[in-house]
């Protein structure tokens, strides 16, 4: 099965998707084909350019990363593709789905599933589940549709054994050419507490 993951910057040049590429490895890593694009201010994707990628690399799910200052292109761009292929499902990661109202996937109808907090074991869950045409029992970290009705599942508190999940530094996921640095993640989590940040709810360590 093929899986497209989406980078949206729109306010900056591309950086290194650090997260997508640890979800990406770690999907390759079990047998999906997986591809990740980088999309920023500099526009490399037209809209032409964008349509022609689903059609061609014929994705079964498309992830984005989400947070408050992309939502809204993500949402645009989610319901392209519904546009193009309305079997295609989508799913939103990251800090802004993570902590958002499970009633809100209501008022996304291009989104089919949320997945919250890490996201290396729930995508992969839900990768085999779409590709199998299972249900989503057992599934920790999910929100998703099924009859009308929004189901929201356990969430995962963080990963203990970080090295279960191949850098991807070292697998060749990432295109450097696109990017002006690199980013090392060397840890997860956070001892401290602030109340502006997300990532102590998030991870809990």
């Amino acid at each position: 099965m093929r899986i497209l993951l989406f980078e949206v910057n729109p306010f900056s040049p591309p950086s290194l998707p650090i997260s997508l590429g640890y979800i990406a490895t770690y999907l390759i890593k079990h047998g999906f084909e997986v591809k990740i694009v980088n999309i920023s201010e500099k526009g490399r994707y037209s809209i032409r350019e964008l349509e022609k990628l689903i059609k061609e690399f014929s994705p079964q799910l498309v992830g984005f990363s989400t947070y408050q200052r992309n939502i809204l292109y993500v949402l645009g761009i989610a319901k392209f593709i519904k546009e193009i292929n309305k079997d295609i499902k989508i799913i939103l990661g990251g800090p802004q789905v993570t902590f958002m109202p499970s009633s809100a996937l209501k008022e996304m109808p291009m989104v089919d599933y949320l997945c919250r907090s890490e996201g290396e074991v729930t995508l992969l869950s839900v990768a085999k589940a779409v590709a199998g045409g299972t249900p989503f029992n057992g599934i920790k970290g999910v929100t998703y549709k099924i009859n009308g009705e929004i189901k929201e599942t356990e969430r995962i508190e963080g990963y203990k054994d970080l090295d279960k999940y191949p850098s991807p530094h070292l697998t060749g996921v990432f295109d450097y050419s696109e990017v002006e640095e690199a980013i090392l993640l060397t840890s997860r989590g956070c001892p401290f507490n602030c109340v502006f940040c997300y990532t102590p709810n998030a991870s809990k360590h």
